[in-house]
């Protein structure tokens, strides 16, 4: 998946899961991307945000 930031905007391309695995749930802001991926059992969330200026990213285990 690709996240572009222009400015304060964040714009979500195109999302293509690995072999096995599946987004099954996009939300877009103009200054958030949330995606989830569920593969074999797993759900991980990959989440990308511009906080006061900066951009922060963090993918973790949906059980987290």
């Amino acid at each position: 998946m690709t996240v572009t930031r222009e400015g304060e905007r964040l714009v979500l391309g195109e999302v293509v899961p690995a072999e096995g695995w599946t987004a099954v749930e996009i939300d877009r802001d103009d200054d958030e991307v949330e995606v989830e991926f569920r593969g074999d059992g797993i759900e991980l969330d990959f989440e990308a945000e511009i906080d006061d200026g900066r951009l922060e990213v963090e993918v973790c285990n949906d059980d987290d």
